[in-house]
Order: C-alpha cells, then structure tokens, then sequence
C-alpha cells in the first residue's frame, strides 16, 4: 500500500491550462474521491496520478516514491475503467489473470488468486464466460477482480458505475466499499455522482475548472462548506440560496425582496446592511399553514415523493424554495404556506467573495457542554 502526494501539479493541453497548481495529500489505505462537474478536470488528475498522462510541471508521489516521469507499468497502480476495458476474445478467467501471466507469475498461484478473488466477488460460475456474456455489472466485477489479484499499492477508479443502472450502482457501490474495508488499499476514485461520493469517499476533493475548492470529509464539505460553489454542489436536494442583508445593527437578516426579517445566527459580528449570502439546506426548512412571526411567505409548486422522502418545492419573493422531510406531506399545489427556519442551520456567505463567513466558536460554559 502507498500514500498519494501531488504537488503543484500542472497540465496543460495546447496552451489551455486543465489542472492548476493542484497539491493533495492521500493517506496511506484512504478511500479519497474526486468529484467535480463535467471539465473540472478530475478524469485527467486521475490519469496524472496513473501515468497514462504526464504532467507539464509539478510532482507525483505514490508510496513516498516519485513516480512523475515513470510509466503506468512502473507506478505500482491497478485501474478500473467506466468501459470496463475487457478483451473480449478472453474468458473471465483469462482477463483477470492477463496482467499476472504478463507478469510470468507461477501457473499455482495465478489459480489461487483467480478463484480467491472470484469467490469474493461471486464470479464462480462465470470465470470460463465471454465477457459479452455478461450482464453489465459482472463486467464491472471483472473489471475490479483484474486490478485486485495485482494487489497493487494504489487502485484508481474512474467512473466505474457510469454505464450500470440505478439498482445495480448501489450494490456495485456496496462492493467497493466493502472490498476496501477488507484490503485497505489507497483508492482515488473519480465522479461527477455525490450520492457516491458521500457515501464512499473517507475524503472527498471539490474541483472546479482545474483547482482544488476544498477538501474534507463528505460531513466536512456538507455542514461547513468553504464556499457557494461547494455548498451548491454538495448536497441533494441542493441548498437553498438567497440574497440577505444585515440589519438592525447585526441583529437580524433580512431577506432581499421578501422583507423577512430573521434572527442573526449566534457567532457572527456583522455591520449593518451588509450584503450576504444565507444558504440553508432543505432539510432545515419546515412549511406551515398559518402565520407564524421570522417566516417566509411561500407558495406550493409541486410535490416529489419517492416513499421515503419528500421533496416539497415552494414559490417564494426570493425564488424557488425546496424543502426535505423523510415524513409524507399532505401539501397540494397552490397552497399557501409559511417556510419556517431551524435556528442555526444557516450558513452564511460573504456576497463579492462567495466565500463562507466564519462564525466565531461557542464558547464552552461547563463540563456538560464537552460532553
């Protein structure tokens, strides 16, 4: 196993810059995700950190070796793709061993990790299969059992569950995280998926048009996001944005276009009439049928429940409001309701910046608050 350090990293297609100045530390046995928007430039980190691109400046690490002008084949790293990449002239069997009989490992002990590693991953009863035989997620299977058995110090995962539908992505999901709990192998895994990411990810990176927004745990990135673009792309249903002022000298905020007046959060020294930015996650929201005081007046667009959840989403002076709630809502279009804060779930951001404001820290007023 091995640690992942890139410093400064640099790349550059053409004179267009796609990675920018990029420095990330991975843990040694971390599962660290990459996620970002289509072009953000987290498949090209990958392959960076896999040597299938080379780096116009700065330096890779893998297991405190530097690897930045070293091959694939030299990096020590095992890499499963979105298309699965199978030969498809070759059994199950065949391909997972490819890159052990390559390696003119010992015939005894390429069939023990082949049915080793079949047997964990339920691909018995297929190893003398074509892999146009295969449903979709016995490829993926495949696909992951031929990077296990090189048992490599990194394994590097782009989009793997891409192609899989909704059902087979939660157990292949599943697989993954159990596979690593069980070799406790780095892996950086790519995708544009935040149920993924959160789900999966130990540490999870934010990255917009090449450069690095933040890094944290998926509780980290939700709860205290560094700034909009993160706190808007983490989280489904997404935050909720709107424009707010300060007002009565620091004591309030004031919603732009609705005249709502709400109580400061605790922690934050604002001057008055500052413009901001409040975000508040949809599951902090509460809709009510009758006036109640620091509310925003709002009207029912549309009802989403899938059994379990339920999205309510609102018209309101400050735009559309989303609402979350795992209980069943007997709400209808068009009905009138008051959207109620939980006090101290917003988070604020500075208006120019986009950056979050930082609240100052509670201060602890007895042993029972430690506890």
């Amino acid at each position: 196993m091995g640690a992942v350090k890139l410093q400064n990293v640099c790349k550059s297609f053409g004179g267009h810059d796609v990675i920018k100045d990029v420095s990330i530390d991975i843990n040694e046995g971390e599962f660290c995700v990459l996620i970002g928007p289509s072009g953000s430039g987290k498949s090209t980190l990958l392959r960076l950190i896999a040597g299938l691109e080379e780096a116009t400046s700065g330096r890779v690490e893998i297991a405190d070796r530097d690897v930045t002008d070293l091959p694939a084949k030299e990096r020590d790293i095992a890499m499963v793709f979105q298309s699965y990449a199978l030969y498809p002239q070759m059994s199950v069997r065949d391909n997972m061993s490819f890159a052990l009989r390559l390696a003119r490992r010992p015939k005894d002990e390429i069939a023990r990790k082949i049915d080793d590693v079949a047997q964990m991953l339920g691909l018995e009863a297929l190893l003398d299969r074509l892999p146009k035989e295969l449903s979709g997620g016995q490829r993926q299977r495949v696909a992951m059992g031929r990077a296990i058995v090189r048992n490599p110090a990194v394994f590097l995962f782009d989009e793997p569950l891409s192609n899989l539908d909704a059902k087979l992505r939660s157990q292949v999901r599943g697989d993954i995280r159990d596979l690593h709990r069980k070799w406790q192998t780095t892996s950086v895994y790519v995708t544009h998926d935040q149920v993924e990411a959160m789900t999966m990810g130990e540490k999870i990176v934010v990255l917009r048009d090449g450069q690095v927004e933040q890094v944290g745990t998926p509780l980290e990135l939700y709860d205290q996001p560094d700034c909009v673009f993160v706190a808007s792309f983490i989280g489904s249903p997404a935050i909720n944005m709107m424009q707010a002022r300060v007002g009565a000298g620091g004591k309030t905020l004031v919603l732009a276009e609705a005249e709502v007046a709400l109580p400061m959060p605790a922690g934050y020294d604002l001057r008055d009439d500052q413009d901001v930015l409040l975000g508040i996650r949809p599951e902090y929201l509460e809709a009510v049928t009758g006036h109640v005081d620091h509310a925003l007046p709002a009207t029912v667009h549309a009802v989403e429940s899938t059994g379990s959840d339920t999205t309510v989403i609102c018209n309101s002076p400050v735009g559309q409001v989303l609402i979350a709630s795992k209980s069943r809502s007997d709400l209808a279009p068009q009905q009138k309701v008051f959207l109620r804060f939980t006090e101290g779930k917003e988070i604020l951001f500075d208006k120019t910046t986009e950056r979050r404001i930082v609240p100052a820290p509670r201060p602890v007023s007895s042993l029972a608050d430690v506890r």
